[in-house]
């Protein structure tokens, strides 16, 4: 074959009886057509578009085939009745349909099924490579045999006891594939579900040596929430939440029915503002809408609508607060303040653990495309007491949400922790705030 450079080749994934058909149409004389199989109206509709005083079928004619009704001898049949040169060529596995202006080679024959199953076929219109492929196929007409309607007759009556044990065959055959395919399934569905579960423990692993390395970065913190004054306390339980108000699937903190959470011995808190909490096992902080008999949703982000600190001398804003949630970086900082000078001038990243009494510096640097006067930025990071003192009091003043739903699930927040959890209601410096302790 001629060694054609750019030659024009469309490969189709998908049926090319129409494509074929249409070809056929256009040039029906000395169309060539190789299929192993015939059957139905497929055959009939495509090779039928040929015209048959010009045109040859190869095809195969095996009873093996026919028994197995892969190949119709009906088909063959009626292809001769209607004049077709019908041939047949043993070892023939080539699907090809062959004009003077094209030919498709690829993986299907003409048959119902030939159709519906997945094929790849190329259509080549290089009129060489089309001439060539003419060439080689003729070679095979020469070695091929004809089809006569009497062979089709003695083959009709030989393979009929054939069929039933086709048939048979056919269904047995199809049990099998059944059989080794459920069998693979479930054995899929297994090594799927060990691999899951060795993924749960390695991620449970992972989390528990996270939550490690924050209890023992947060020792300060544990230590000082210990010592500030308890108000009061209640066992809370982790559930889902109930209710016709509530959606499915969303964990709270439940009290016991008897406990109302706004009253705390003297003292008496406001329902739906939201007051710190501190896990100091973790090193979490949250802020929980207050509810009569549940903590919810757990806010970890705020932007303050008024809020300045004065550090050397300058007015900074608190232009956003947000509590780690992240346990791969936990240990290192559990509260973030995005502060502004002048905000279209300078804004910084601080990054701190909340140590109660104060803050102990992780992290300060200007935020991109926000440069800070070098006189400023030496202000914060030398005067870390003064800032630490007014962003603790921050953090500690309750406040309200504009929505009661924003904020992370009780589940989400308490990972690490206990189903049964102590709820007190500390203070410091004369502002409330609630610790989650296990014990």
């Amino acid at each position: 074959m001629p060694n054609d450079t750019n030659v024009p080749v469309t490969v189709l994934l998908e049926s090319v009886s129409e494509h074929a058909y249409e070809k056929i149409i256009v040039a029906p004389d000395q169309v060539i057509i190789t299929s192993p199989y015939l059957t139905s109206d497929i055959a009939e509709k495509v090779v039928g578009a040929a015209n048959p005083n010009t045109s040859t079928i190869l095809t195969t004619f095996k009873a093996e085939i026919f028994a197995a009704k892969a190949s119709s001898l009906s088909t063959l049949r009626t292809l001769i009745q209607k004049g077709f040169n019908l041939r047949y060529l043993d070892g023939l596995h080539a699907k090809i349909v062959l004009t003077r202006e094209a030919c498709f080679v690829g993986s299907q024959n003409l048959t119902v099924g030939g159709t519906l199953n997945k094929e790849a076929t190329a259509l080549v219109t290089n009129p060489s490579t089309v001439a060539a492929v003419a060439d080689g196929l003729h070679a095979w007409v020469k070695h091929s045999q004809p089809i006569t309607l009497e062979m089709i007759d003695d083959m009709e009556k030989e393979i009929g006891p054939l069929i039933a044990s086709s048939d048979k065959l056919a269904t047995a055959v199809n049990a099998v594939d059944q059989t080794v395919r459920a069998v693979e399934s479930r054995r899929f569905e297994i090594r799927r579900r060990l691999k899951e579960a060795k993924q749960r423990q390695e991620e449970q692993r992972k989390t528990e040596e996270l939550l490690r390395h924050a209890r023992e970065s947060y020792a300060a913190l544990q230590s000082n929430v210990s010592k500030a004054p308890i108000k009061g306390s209640v066992w809370l339980t982790l559930q889902i939440a109930g209710g016709p108000s509530w959606s499915s699937g969303v964990y709270t903190l439940m009290a016991p029915a008897n406990k109302d959470l706004r009253y705390w011995e003297d003292y008496t808190l406001t329902k739906r503002d939201r007051y710190l909490v501190i896990v100091p096992e973790t090193g979490k902080l949250g802020w929980p809408a207050l509810n009569k008999t549940r903590l919810t949703r757990f806010g970890v982000g705020l932007k303050p609508s008024n809020s300045d600190i004065s550090i050397g001398n300058t007015s900074w804003r608190i232009v956003e607060v947000n509590f780690n949630e992240n346990l791969e970086s936990l240990a290192d900082w559990n509260v973030q303040f995005i502060l502004s000078w002048a905000p279209e001038f300078a804004k910084v990243d601080l990054k701190a653990k909340f140590t109660l009494h104060g803050l102990e510096l992780a992290v300060l640097k200007e935020l991109e495309g926000y440069p800070t006067p070098r006189k400023h930025f030496a202000a914060l990071s030398s005067d870390l007491d003064r800032y630490s003192y007014w962003l603790t009091r921050e953090l500690l003043s309750s406040f309200r949400y504009k929505s009661n739903g924003l904020g992370v699930a009780a589940d989400r927040f308490c990972q690490g922790l206990p189903e049964v959890l102590r709820l007190r209601l500390r203070s410091h410096k004369g502002r409330s705030f609630f610790s989650l302790e296990s014990k």
